[in-house]
């Protein structure tokens, strides 16, 4: 028998051909007949399905998707050359076997998954029957030894709405210990504002008047923490662009809590703005101030570690006073945007950034996104998009899209602020200033302001 040409080249065309095969067709034979094809006169010795006796074991075998492939590495003694065949079959079983396995290990997975699921909805259940009634959760928060460590929340601490974790069934109370105001101090005089889930009322705390949030009687337990983690919150902002938190107290019930913050005494900035219409007494320089306390207080949110994203700024969550000037209010209870918080008053949607409306995601960038709706409301003094007669569908879908923003009162307006409100409100979030960027404008703009008209 010759010896053949080239035989790793001849095997390497083997090897490619052998590739190509399909299963059916990956026999002694069919190799024996491609081998033929590729140089009858070259007296190569077909593969056999045995190991070959004049050429090296196969160094390396091939496989891509149940096809075989084989390289060689020619005997440099041998004048011919055998290959050791991988079979299918072979190839076949080891593909079964790691299948198997592998359904093996999900099966067990899955077993341990519903055995986890099982025990701890176990365990839910007990701690929930061995919670004390509301009426008996005062009595258990003032038992706590003094030396003992508060109880941390069941679930990471949300920085704002749509975050929030999901109530594990137990009411966190000893977080609140040590801004525990004594019920009876508290006094309440009159409501001055409700909402869809809480009132604020005008109260008095030590010969100091006080604004006292609480939430309506019919929320639920996942209501009462969210509020819980709201204050708690609250406890650890020290701002002076930001209500300042004194307290907080319930008499009986936990369901009966009760926020205590600092009393505002010129109301929240949409309302303002409703009566300057009239009263023209909110000046352009009133307003920027407003601004800028509002950007002020974003840059101390934005720098926390870790970050605090107010997620609902709007005008009836700045806050104004006489002495104190503007200051970001509410934290509070998650609201979600569907059909039956968009028909109640004035959505919190025409605050909302684009990415917020079309998935949630909040950053930073939502909350200037936000202020710069603010900022539109400051220009007109209008509620946004009112001036146009689109449904709240229609408002929300085009807002999405980058279609439409809220209006400005060009001519009545600075250039530079007109500038920096477009900025705050620009379609990609990545285009959006920081908000000591924004404060360092409109720290500008009021430096060269005039004490009344336009800036």
């Amino acid at each position: 028998m010759a010896a053949p040409s080239a035989p790793c080249e001849l095997l390497e065309k083997l090897s490619t051909l052998l590739l190509r095969l399909t299963p059916p067709s990956r026999t002694c034979d069919s190799i024996k007949a491609f081998a033929a094809q590729l140089d009858p006169n070259s007296g190569f010795i077909p593969p056999t399905c045995a190991s070959g006796e004049v050429c090296k074991q196969l160094t390396e075998v091939l496989t891509s998707q149940g096809v075989v492939g084989c390289v060689f590495k020619p005997n440099e003694s041998s004048r011919g050359c055998n290959l050791e065949l991988l079979t299918s079959e072979s190839s076949n079983n080891s593909v079964t076997i790691v299948i198997a396995v592998c359904c093996v290990l999900v099966v067990v997975a899955v077993v341990a998954a519903i055995l986890i699921v099982k025990r701890k909805t176990r365990r839910r259940k007990l701690s929930l029957a061995s919670t004390p009634r509301p009426d008996d959760l005062h009595g258990v928060y003032v038992a706590a030894p003094a030396d003992a460590k508060p109880t941390p929340p069941q679930a990471p601490f949300p920085y704002g709405r749509l975050s929030c974790p999901t109530f594990s069934g137990e009411l966190n109370l000893y977080d609140l210990q040590s801004f525990y105001l004594e019920f009876e101090q508290v006094e309440i005089i009159k409501p001055l504002a409700q909402g869809a889930f809480g009132e604020v009322l005008l109260g008095r705390y030590k010969d100091r008047q006080v604004a006292v949030k609480t939430l309506k009687l019919a929320n639920s337990a996942q209501d009462v923490q969210f509020f819980i983690w709201e204050i708690l919150l609250l406890s650890k902002i020290e701002c002076p662009y930001v209500v300042q938190f004194i307290g907080v107290t319930w008499k009986e019930s936990p369901s009966g809590i009760m926020l205590v913050t600092e009393f505002m005494d010129g109301g929240d900035l949409r309302s303002v703005l409703d009566a300057n219409a009239t009263s023209h007494r909110f000046s352009w320089r009133d307003k920027l101030e407003c601004a800028l306390h509002v950007a002020e207080g974003l840059v101390y949110l934005h720098s926390l570690d870790p970050k605090v994203i107010h997620r609902d700024l709007k005008s009836r969550n700045v806050m104004l006073d006489s002495v104190a000037g503007a200051k970001i209010t509410d934290f509070g209870v998650a609201r979600e945007t569907n059909d039956a918080t968009m028909t109640v008053g004035i959505g919190t949607y025409r605050w909302m950034a684009p990415e917020v409306l079309v998935d949630g995601h909040y950053s930073e960038s939502a909350d200037i996104f936000s202020f710069g709706v603010i900022l539109a409301e400051l220009s007109t003094e209008i509620v946004p998009y009112t001036d146009l007669s689109l449904t709240d569908a229609s408002i929300i879908s085009r807002v999405m899209t980058g279609d439409l923003r809220p209006t400005f009162h060009a001519t009545q307006s600075p250039a530079w602020f007109l500038e920096l409100g477009a900025k705050c409100l620009a379609f990609d979030a990545n285009d959006r200033p920081a908000a000591a960027a924004v404060a360092y404008a409109l720290r500008k703009g009021l430096k060269d302001a005039p004490e009344s008209g336009l800036v």
